[in-house]
């Protein structure tokens, strides 16, 4: 039997190609050696591209062609004709660079303005930074007593400490006489002083504001990024940040007033089990329906917020132990009662609730023992059997 011949893979005939490609080569392993490598053939198949007769060379007027004078030369790299054009000097109605249907031009879709006709405040210092204050009342006092329109708790800042105005789409800032001073940019305000945009407002040595002209859309933006910063986003109760900062600021108005503050805390019985039976997306709808439920019980002025996994704190202004207590209780019997609803299955839980009330003294370890009471009665509740409040 002869054997068969490799194509010359020297060849350019098409032919000799597809027959190299279809030869198959095989290794079969032997003494001494490991493995084996085999190509596959490969099947034929029709060229993919036409070679399409050539097209004229399109040049831009007054292009200086160099023939080559010698085609021979080995200097030169081709034989074809050089061109010192750019294509920068193409005509516009060049075909190759400017193909028909193709759009050259970018249209931007304009933008509706918004008016900017709304007049803020914007707090600039401590636990308030970022807070938003429309002034949408001709008329707005600012002071620590709380019959201004602005209540600022600080001890820098008189009773009654200035006056806003707004006439005609100005507003005007009068100091009121106060003990530390408003200063406008710097400069202390002795008489009437019309705000600018952009002004920055002192009042006494540590409260700012700063006075801004905006639309509605930024106004939306700044009171979202206020509240996201002190905010939990999942439940929309306060974050343990802001907690924090309240309470140093609740126990200081506390001490001034000879006044009462008190605090809750609790947490959902159980709450792993929760998680562990239903699935964490229940778990996350039972804190959210805890949260909103707490909420609609409370103040205005009472500080809610969630300082752990399952666990919450509500923080009284000017309320006794007995009150916190009857709260907590109403608290407990609303959550126990509304159970949570999820995808389709009522999901039932409890709370447990320790209470501590303080008056004030302005001792610097205050916040940390009053925390610790009412933590300490929490967790007698969790030990006594749970679903109940400790106050005592």
């Amino acid at each position: 039997m002869t054997k068969p011949t490799a194509p010359d893979p020297d060849s350019d005939s098409i032919e000799n190609v597809h027959e190299v490609q279809s030869h198959r080569v095989a290794t079969r392993p032997s003494s001494g050696t490991s493995g084996a490598i085999l190509f596959s053939s490969l099947r034929r198949s029709s060229p993919t591209a036409t070679t399409q007769p050539e097209m004229n060379v399109v040049l831009p007027p007054n292009t200086e062609i160099l023939e080559r004078a010698d085609r021979n030369d080995p200097n030169h790299r081709s034989a074809m004709p050089s061109l010192r054009a750019s294509w920068s000097e193409a005509p516009v109605s060049d075909p190759i660079t400017e193909p028909a249907g193709r759009a050259t031009e970018l249209s931007l879709i304009p933008t509706t303005m918004q008016k900017r006709d709304r007049l803020l405040l914007l707090r600039m210092d401590g636990v308030h930074a970022g807070q938003v204050i429309p002034l949408n009342e001709p008329n707005i006092t600012i002071g620590r007593h709380p019959d201004n329109a602005v209540v600022i708790d600080d001890t820098g800042v008189s009773r009654f400490h200035a006056d806003l105005t707004t006439q005609g789409g100005q507003v005007y800032l009068v100091d009121r006489g106060a003990r530390n001073g408003t200063l406008v940019q710097g400069t202390k305000v002795t008489g009437t002083v019309v705000l600018q945009d952009g002004d920055f407002i002192q009042l006494g040595p540590r409260v700012g504001f700063r006075f801004s002209v905006t639309d509605a859309k930024q106004e939306r933006l700044l009171q979202r990024l206020y509240e996201s910063s002190n905010r939990d986003s999942l439940t929309g109760a306060y974050n343990r940040k802001h907690f924090d900062e309240r309470l140093a600021a609740e126990l200081a108005f506390a001490a001034r007033n000879k006044s009462s503050t008190a605090l809750v805390i609790f947490d959902i019985d159980h709450f792993k089990k929760v998680n562990d039976t239903y699935g964490h997306a229940a778990g996350d709808a039972v804190l959210r329906n805890v949260a909103g439920i707490t909420m609609t019980r409370l103040r205005a002025e009472d500080v809610f917020a969630r300082i752990g996994g399952e666990e919450f704190v509500v923080l009284l202004r000017g309320v006794t132990i007995q009150g916190a207590a009857r709260l907590a209780e109403r608290l407990r019997t609303s959550i126990s009662a509304r159970p949570t609803m999820f995808e389709g299955r009522s999901i039932p839980v409890t709370i447990s609730l320790g209470c501590a009330a303080l008056l004030a003294s302005g001792e610097a370890n205050e916040a940390t023992e009053f925390i610790r009471e009412a933590d300490s009665r929490l967790y007698q509740a969790k030990n006594g059997g749970r679903n109940r409040t400790v106050a005592e």
